[in-house]
């Protein structure tokens, strides 16, 4: 991919802008607000967020709106490149609180994709760079200029070389696993089924007609225990009747009696408290005695046997429910058998072993394929045929600007002896290891440049995306490191055809003077690129 142009409206602080990228080589993007001289904040970041957002669809910022100018309603951005003998043109644009619109020419003609994702597609596809790609290895921004762990670099090589198709495999090769373990459980449940058929000596129709003749007489047994039940209700209303005459006569002829051993005992009456002329309430109290007595002493026995007669209903009725429970239990052994045997009128003993052995022998295939897409197989396999070559280009960017080298480890020995593939990434100086901890700004800012660099020439040739985009970072440099650093970019020169620095550092500017030169203008709210040929400023006017 090599950029002719890039243009927008309503983009940030621009009203109208538009950057010639005709020209191969170095351009140097810079500018300075004209009220207060400031050199940051003027628009200089945001002509590399119009070319992600032509490609890509996406921005630095938190809201695809937060883009468009202050107080307008509608952005757009218009990218223009060549790539494989083909010239190509995306017009993005976005509506505030609306959509984003996407249109792709390929040598003048519109390749109508309905929506804008659709066109990201086909850029990708187009030019071989996604999103991560671009911004892992042609971009190189201020907070992008860190170094890479192991684990971070092997995500980011997988994602360039697009070894994340492996996972997608392998994700799918454990769902046809999962699906294969839960037919395998079908068929072992099947094979149970078959196994306790053997257990079963009775026809469907003999355990139909014990089915039927208990459930017969599970209701003949609920009969009885109702009608005992209706017995035992009516004897223990009879019960209590009983007792409850009984509790009355015996509290009377306890108060009987007990106003008859007062009148013997004092000879006055023991309501009025008189004396008694002659014995006949004595006698009255003693013939009341005799008859209540008489009567609790009948009545206590037919209390008794009442209560004996109904414990005996209950006992039978507990009875009842044994034996209905008994039914109830040979009903649901017969049934389940019944079932079994239903089960198994289409089933084949032969058939079913043959297909456990067929899902037996998918699943073991299935699981090799897991094993073989995981990241320490083929993936890591793979990337250790980059991974020589990557350390190589890094290293020889850095015989040229430190005395730093790093050493990526492809392969390591375990404690038993055996040999693993790994990444493992050490930095050296002067052969042995050095401890990052130690490294100046200055120092660790050259080393992730170079890295970063080594990755983008690396992976050059996998893309040809022709434009290296260097977006500040150059703050913790000293005057000696930003000479080094000039140098190393002008040495890219002989791999990218065109590269963008932004930069605020007037040395940095300084060095480039004789290359081509962005100068961006802020005043108010709106900035102004202008593009200087020759030593000649000049202005893109729109549709130019």
């Amino acid at each position: 991919m090599i950029p002719i142009s890039i243009e927008g409206t309503n983009f940030t602080c621009y009203n109208n802008f538009k950057v010639d990228l005709t020209k191969d080589g170095i351009y140097a993007i810079y500018g300075e607000e004209v009220a207060t001289h400031k050199k940051n904040g003027i628009g200089k970041t945001t002509i590399e967020q119009a070319i992600r957002f032509a490609l890509f669809g996406i921005t630095k910022y938190k809201t695809v709106d937060q883009p468009i100018k202050f107080g307008q309603k509608e952005m757009s951005v218009t990218f223009e490149f060549t790539h494989e003998d083909c010239r190509f043109k995306v017009v993005r644009t976005r509506k505030r609180k609306g959509t984003t619109t996407a249109v792709l020419f390929k040598d003048g003609v519109n390749q109508y994709y309905e929506t804008a994702t659709l066109v990201n597609k086909a850029i990708e596809e187009e030019i071989g760079v996604t999103r991560a790609i671009y911004e892992n290895s042609f971009y190189l921004g201020k907070s992008d200029l860190t170094a890479f762990t192991a684990s971070s670099l092997i995500n980011f090589l997988k994602s360039v070389l697009k070894l994340d198709k492996f996972d997608i495999y392998r994700e799918k090769a454990k769902e046809v696993r999962h699906n294969i373990d839960i037919k395998l459980s079908k068929l072992l449940g099947i094979q149970e089924t078959l196994s306790q058929l053997q257990t079963i000596k009775h026809t469907k129709d003999e355990l139909k007609s014990t089915i039927d003749s208990s459930i017969k007489k599970i209701e003949k047994g609920k009969e009885k225990k109702q009608d005992l039940k209706n017995q035992s209700s009516s004897i223990r209303e009879e019960r209590d009747s009983k007792q409850a005459e009984l509790r009355t006569d015996n509290s009377i002829l306890k108060n009987i009696k007990m106003n008859l051993e007062k009148a013997e005992n004092s000879g006055k009456c023991p309501t009025c408290n008189q004396k008694l002329k002659d014995d006949i309430v004595i006698e009255t109290f003693r013939d009341k005695v005799k008859v209540l007595d008489s009567k609790v002493k009948t009545n206590f026995p037919i209390v008794e046997k009442l209560i004996d007669k109904m414990e005996k209903y209950e006992t039978a009725m507990d009875k009842i429910d044994d034996i209905i429970d008994e039914l109830k239990y040979e009903v649901s052994e017969a049934q389940g058998q019944l079932n079994l045997l239903s089960k198994a009128d289409n089933l084949d003993h032969e058939e079913v072993t043959t297909q456990y052995s067929k899902l037996l022998s998918l699943k073991e295939k299935a699981e090799n394929v897991v094993k073989l897409f995981s990241p320490t197989e083929l993936p890591l396999h793979i990337l250790h045929k980059y991974l020589p070559v990557l350390e190589i280009t890094v290293n020889s960017i850095l015989g040229n600007i430190t005395d730093f080298s790093i050493e990526i480890l492809t392969q390591k020995e375990t404690l038993d002896g055996r040999v693993k593939k790994t990444c493992e990434i050490s930095l050296l100086r002067h052969g042995q290891i050095y401890d990052v901890t130690n490294l100046s700004g200055g120092e660790e800012t050259l080393i992730n440049m170079a890295f970063r660099i080594g990755i983008s020439k690396m992976f050059l040739k996998e893309t040809n995306f022709q434009l290296l985009i260097i977006d500040e970072g150059f703050g913790a440099l000293g005057d000696i490191n930003q000479s080094i650093v000039v140098n190393m970019i002008r040495e890219l020169k002989r791999s990218f055809r065109k590269i963008l620095i932004i930069s605020h550092v007037e040395f940095i500017r300084e060095s480039f003077s004789n290359e081509n030169k962005v100068k961006i203008i802020k005043e108010g709210d709106s900035s102004t690129v202008i593009q200087v040929y020759n030593n000649s400023e000049h202005t893109h006017k729109k549709g130019e």
